[in-house]
């Protein structure tokens, strides 16, 4: 006899509800009523009023049976011609359920929820962890192996213990009879590590929901899912992580150098174009700000335009990287960034471990049945640790359907020289992974340049704080004026800087996992945004 708990007003019962399936038994709903009739217990009617039913009719029009409460027998003959009935087609239309005694019809009983109406909230996510742990436990002989999992699920007994076994001895079918834990880490941003807490991140909620000796296993109840994204800090800092393993990641060391080749050549595009306006006027021998400039003409005025055909060399550089970093299109990339988000592998510190999942599992209370995504290959724990770890083929499956996009702009850290220069009080950049910056190599060639130094010009905050293409700007017209070749000057100047690039570009390739923070540092780049669409199996797993 199954227990029953209090009624809630929900309607008339039909036949639909009755063939449903309960989510703790697995039996069909119809058994309930089975039981009240055939147990001699009054049943709800909608009117408020209870009643004892005596007999009851079910068939299709030219083939009805009579049942009696007081046949015992009866009782598992109407259960079989119900269970058979429901599975002919268009079932609902020529079966009948009548109740004969007292006449009245199945609508007239309250559809409380021992017959499919509203039932109370059942196990919370983290109440059916410890069912499951329970139960696994009990199943193998060690069922004091986590006595609060233990105490926690008695509270759901005998309603769901039924369900919690079934969905126990797949867990042991599918990941053996390792004694089993709930791992009962709360969120604390204290468990976060460095590159996680840099980017923003502060969800310290551990991806592990329970773990065995093999495994650490993240848990979801099938359904509810959407599609949806994390915070956004937590979305960067995921990020920045995949573009972490992009940088260890051996077999992505040619696509990194295709990359990094594409910037060297899309900076080189633009420096020989980097500014449009006042270097246009001037070149022209038009007036800038108020002034009329001494006019280049002939050849000077020709060589100096080829520098100066579009917007300022920064926002032209940036639409180049743009053409470039189109990282969400990158199948490694994504796939990373998929590992990243189900794992938690870097987001958490050596001091929490415990809390990165290697498999992820989604359980069926109704079904009982249960199906998993591998992180790690075998999905063990083990894959977790030592060098680079592999993505699971179940992941790169699941990748493919994830959307990825990213924006991001020019940092505006100030274009100070890393260069030390007497009598100057400003303040230098912060230190980088390959010693300098794009902005630093381009100030640094232009004031350690000999044709430069030979103006004897004194160098003031003013003119070292000026961005550097103003300052080549304003260095262009004093050497024109005192006779120097300008047009070589140039030349050279940009054949020095794109050496000094490429050097910087071989180093920022040896920078392994911090490759990308490297290349980022060195643009003066940051990320700004990112925004993921996500299948929905996947969903909850990335999102706690």
């Amino acid at each position: 006899m199954i227990r029953f708990k209090r009624f809630l007003t929900e309607g008339g019962l039909t036949t639909t509800e009755l063939a449903k399936i309960f989510a703790t038994t697995g039996e069909l709903r119809v058994t309930a009523l089975a039981d009240k009739i055939w147990g001699g217990e009054s049943l709800q009617l909608t009117t408020g009023k209870k009643k004892k039913i005596k007999v009851i009719s079910y068939g299709t029009e030219d083939n009805v049976w009579e049942y009696y409460a007081d046949v015992p027998a009866d009782k598992k003959k109407f259960l079989n011609a119900f269970e058979k009935s429901i599975q002919v087609d268009d079932w609902k239309k020529k079966y009948k359920l009548v109740i004969e005694k007292p006449t009245m019809k199945l609508r007239d009983l309250e559809k409380t929820e021992d017959f499919g109406g509203k039932a109370g909230a059942g196990p919370t996510g983290a109440e059916w962890e410890s069912l499951i742990t329970h139960q696994v436990n009990k199943e193998i002989g060690n069922e004091l192996s986590d006595e609060d999992a233990k105490k926690i699920a008695s509270k759901h007994y005998p309603t769901y213990e039924k369900s919690a076994k079934a969905i126990a001895k797949n867990f042991i079918k599918e990941f053996g009879k390792g004694k089993m834990v709930q791992y009962g880490a709360k969120a604390s941003k204290s468990n976060l590590s460095k590159l996680w807490t840099d980017h923003g991140g502060k969800n310290g909620t551990p991806k592990t929901d329970m773990y065995t000796k093999k495994y650490n296993i993240s848990l979801k109840k099938s359904g509810g899912s959407q599609l949806a994204s994390g915070t956004k800090e937590e979305t960067i800092s995921t990020f920045y992580a995949a573009l972490e393993y992009i940088g260890e990641d051996k077999s992505s060391k040619p696509e990194i150098a295709g990359l990094m080749a594409n910037i060297e050549k899309g900076f080189k595009k633009v420096a020989l174009d980097y500014t449009k306006g006042d270097l246009d006027k001037l070149a022209a021998g038009e007036k800038v700000k108020g002034k009329k400039k001494s006019g280049l003409t002939g050849k000077d005025a020709k060589e100096f335009k080829k520098f100066t055909q579009t917007e300022k060399f920064h926002k032209k550089f940036n639409k180049e990287l743009d053409a470039v970093l189109k990282l969400g299109e990158n199948k490694k990339f994504v796939e990373w960034y998929c590992f990243e988000a189900m794992s938690g592998l870097k987001k958490f510190n050596a001091g929490a471990r415990q809390s990165v999942a290697s498999v992820c599992v989604t359980f069926d209370p109704a079904k009982w049945t249960i199906s998993k995504i591998n992180v790690t290959d075998s999905g063990e724990a083990s894959g977790l640790s030592g060098g680079t770890p592999s993505v699971s083929s179940d992941l790169k499956a699941k990748a493919k359907k994830i959307k990825i996009y990213s924006a991001f702009k020019s940092s505006g850290g100030k274009p100070y020289s890393t260069l030390r220069l007497s009598g100057d009080n400003y303040i230098k950049d912060e230190e980088t992974l390959v010693g300098c910056t794009l902005n630093s190599i381009i100030r640094d060639e232009i004031l350690l340049d000999e044709d430069v130094k030979s103006l004897g010009l004194n160098l003031t905050e003013e003119i070292v704080a000026l961005d550097e293409f103003a300052l080549i700007k304003s260095l262009y017209g004093k050497l024109k004026n005192v006779g120097k070749d300008v047009q070589k000057w140039v030349g050279n100047l940009f054949k020095r800087i794109f050496e000094k690039v490429s050097q910087a570009m071989e180093k920022i390739k040896k920078l392994g996992k911090e490759l990308f923070e490297g290349l980022f540092q060195f643009l003066g780049i940051t990320i700004t945004k990112v925004q993921t669409t996500l299948p929905s199996e996947l969903a909850d797993f990335v999102n706690k």
